[in-house]
């Protein structure tokens, strides 16, 4: 097919289009930016094997926040830092979950991941779930993240303490939500 009339449609399809293109298009690097730049959290998933394992492919669509960019490129890229920590500072899904072993154990990157959501305390080795930043950070963020915690008893007594260095004020809202109430902590 004529390489602008497969653009247009994989820009007016979100990307969608990709897929049903001819493996030979598939590899042109126009329709991948096409794609990536209409929000197509698939691209990788619909492009030629190929694209999984090129770094500036991988980062152009993690900076494009496309959803599940980590989930699908080649598992090699899971261990490039800069790609893992732009996904995480990007907040592209849950980067954390597809991220190398060596990577989900370095704190910064943990760090940076719990101050964009939270809840991924679900997913980070142990030793930070009883790291007081980490933690303090996570539920901060989300006060549901505290379930996580290596202590949840303790993670809710740092949160109040937390709250209560902000103001009285903001300490009694949180303190009205059922999991935070005194008898709880």
């Amino acid at each position: 097919a004529d390489l602008y009339i497969v653009l247009g449609a994989v820009k007016q399809t979100i990307g969608v289009a990709l897929q049903h293109a001819a493996e030979s298009r598939r590899r042109d690097h126009t329709l991948w930016q096409a794609a990536v730049h209409a929000g197509c959290s698939d691209a990788l998933l619909y492009g030629a094997q190929t694209m999984r394992h090129d770094e500036d492919i991988i980062m152009s669509i993690i900076k494009g926040n496309a959803f599940r960019a980590l989930q699908f490129a080649a598992k090699e890229m899971h261990r490039y830092r800069e790609i893992v920590l732009a996904a995480v500072q990007h907040l592209v899904g849950n980067p954390l979950k597809y991220a190398a072993e060596e990577r989900k154990r370095e704190r910064d990157i943990v760090l940076e991941a719990v101050k964009q959501a939270g809840l991924v305390l679900s997913c980070v080795a142990e030793e930070f779930k009883a790291d007081r930043e980490i933690v303090l950070t996570a539920i901060s963020e989300n006060p549901l993240a505290m379930q996580y915690a290596a202590e949840e008893r303790i993670a809710r007594r740092m949160y109040c303490d937390f709250l209560w260095s902000q103001s009285s004020r903001t300490l009694a809202l949180h303190l009205r939500r059922p999991c935070m109430r005194r008898s709880t902590i």
